[in-house]
């Protein structure tokens, strides 16, 4: 027990440079979880200092690098919270999202988390339009877009083939009406039009056999986006 305080006494003492620079050769090293722990004991052992506050997004970084992306949705959290209006805001921001996106699902299960994705990318891109994230965070958004409208696809057939043909036509008709952007919105319209013809609803299926002719091509999604989503490089940090 003597040796636990006595390594807990020299990294109480261990100035917030040292640890800094520890955190960084650990990154390098791919040592991201380590690296993170280095970071976050500058925060716990100099609070409110410089380095405290580069040290906070290292820290997300890091964890995000280790692939702990629960741990860097909160770390960023707590700097943006931190510092809203600091130059490195729009980073911490993109740094969540990036951690939900690819913590995000395929289609056959709950997509919280690519829902919580789209909400951080969008804001980023409303709240600091001139970011350099911006460009990439419209990407993932369609991305992330297509996937959820491609969940609500994959529902809307499940009802079809069990004949609850309304609750199909509810979810084509949000695919339409909610992503209508998406490349799925030419077969929603056409499962709408099957939907509306099983229940014998003669003038809504010619009518939506009208929009399908009228609809816009279909939008191509990302080749990524056939696997799971990844990280598109080091955006200068």
């Amino acid at each position: 027990f003597s040796g636990e305080k006595y390594e807990q006494k020299i990294l109480t003492d261990t100035p917030a440079e040292t640890l800094y620079n520890q955190g960084l050769v650990r990154l390098e090293r791919g040592d991201g979880e380590i690296a993170a722990k280095r970071f976050a004991a500058i925060d716990r052992q100099h609070p409110n200092s410089e380095w405290s506050k580069k040290a906070m997004l290292m820290q997300t970084y890091a964890e995000y690098k280790a692939a702990k992306y629960d741990d860097a949705i909160g770390s960023a959290n707590r700097y943006y919270n931190r510092f809203p209006n600091d130059k490195e805001a729009p980073y911490a921001l993109y740094l969540a999202a990036m951690s939900y996106y690819q913590m995000a699902p395929d289609i056959t299960r709950d997509q919280e988390r690519a829902e919580k994705g789209l909400a951080l990318f969008q804001s980023l891109v409303q709240r600091y339009p001139k970011s350099e994230y911006v460009e990439d965070s419209k990407h993932k958004i369609q991305v992330l877009r297509d996937q959820l409208a491609g969940k609500e696809m994959s529902v809307g057939r499940f009802y079809l083939t069990r004949r609850n043909y309304t609750a199909a036509i509810n979810r084509f008709r949000n695919v339409i009406g909610v992503y209508q952007t998406t490349r799925h919105t030419e077969e929603a319209l056409m499962r709408l039009t099957e939907a509306y013809m099983a229940l014998g609803i003669v003038q809504e299926a010619r009518r939506d056999r009208r929009d399908r002719r009228a609809a816009r091509p279909s939008v191509p999604v990302h080749p990524g986006f056939l696997g799971r989503p990844g990280w598109l490089g080091d955006p200068g940090h």
